[in-house]
């Protein structure tokens, strides 16, 4: 069974791990559990099932050598804010730049989401500020979420992994002298 390592980063309160826990339980919960099952086996290809595991960014364990070592075998990297959160949105930059940093890559195929999509009112960030900001980078995509009504959190995840099977299939370029 092939494995595949999703890594997620964000600010505190972005619903990293609720949007795990939709996706590999298919319901929301209100209840922080450190111990939830952090993988789900999914069919990719026909009779093929594929091993999904997350692993998740927490401050304690941001010195130099342990994300260094946390990264490196990290497959996609979602990055997650709150909607209702503008910290959070700024925050993102230096949690790219972290990543990439510790990767020692220029880029790497990401996938952003904006959580809290069923706070509508208490939005402070627009679609097209983040549209704006997710030009920045190549092989990057923008999903807004809701962990507690499920709204695009499946098809986000979904797409996170065929962006990475499109780039991991995309023949290398040889530079012949």
């Amino acid at each position: 069974m092939d494995n595949i390592n999703i890594f997620i980063l964000g600010s505190g309160s972005t619903g990293r791990r609720s949007c795990i826990h939709y996706f590999i339980h298919g319901q929301y919960s209100e209840e922080y559990d450190p111990t939830i099952d952090l993988s789900k086996e999914i069919e990719l290809t026909e009779g093929k099932k594929t091993r999904i595991n997350f692993e998740m960014h927490y401050r304690d364990c941001e010195s130099g050598m342990m994300m260094s070592y946390v990264f490196k075998g990290t497959d996609i990297l979602v990055l997650c804010f709150s909607l209702t959160d503008r910290q959070s949105f700024t925050d993102l930059t230096q949690h790219i730049d972290l990543f990439l940093t510790q990767r020692k890559v220029k880029k790497f195929p990401m996938t952003i989401l904006g959580s809290k999509l069923d706070l509508a009112e208490d939005r402070v960030i627009s679609k097209e500020e983040v549209e704006q900001f997710v030009q920045q980078y190549s092989d990057c995509q923008y999903f807004e979420i809701s962990n507690k009504t499920g709204e695009g959190v499946n098809e986000a995840f979904h797409e996170a992994i065929r962006l990475y099977q499109r780039v991991k299939n995309t023949p290398k370029k040889c530079l012949l002298m």
